[in-house]
């Protein structure tokens, strides 16, 4: 009985060690350390991360290319860390679709209103006032 309640608790552990360590990498970009893994899960002991650690790396819940005990080695199958912030390029890209809007006439491109919502073209008067964005007139009907 006393074996069973410490298999439950070793799987709680361990689920609580996954868990860690997902949060830990999606807010910091990379693994935690052993100790961080502890400190963040309540075990004092480094061994007994250690042990954890090395029954969820047999039972493929998680990865590592590394030698036994590397730091900050660990991968959890399947995840997928995406940086979120913007680069250069993307603060580039959002400026000049910013330009585009305010150049462009959306009536001869349907894809930007799409893209930018109507809301952005409100009070445009671009199917009457086209000589202003195209040096066109519209004929009126």
């Amino acid at each position: 009985m006393k074996t069973e309640d410490n298999n439950k608790r070793g799987e709680r552990v361990r689920q609580d060690i996954l868990e860690f360590i997902k949060q830990y990498i999606q807010q910091h970009g990379y693994p935690p350390n052993y100790r961080e893994i502890g400190d963040g899960v309540g075990l004092k002991s480094s061994a007994s991360v250690q042990s954890h650690i090395s029954r969820m790396l047999a039972d493929g819940i998680l990865e590592t290319d590394a030698d036994a005990g590397a730091v900050r080695a660990l991968r959890v199958p399947g995840m997928r860390y995406i940086n979120t912030e913007q680069t250069i390029l993307d603060r580039y890209l959002e400026s000049e679709k910013a330009r585009i809007v305010e150049q462009l006439c959306p009536y001869d491109i349907p894809w930007l209103v799409r893209a930018v919502g109507k809301e952005q073209f409100e009070g445009m008067r671009c199917q009457q006032d086209c000589e202003k964005c195209w040096r066109i007139r519209l004929e009126e009907k």
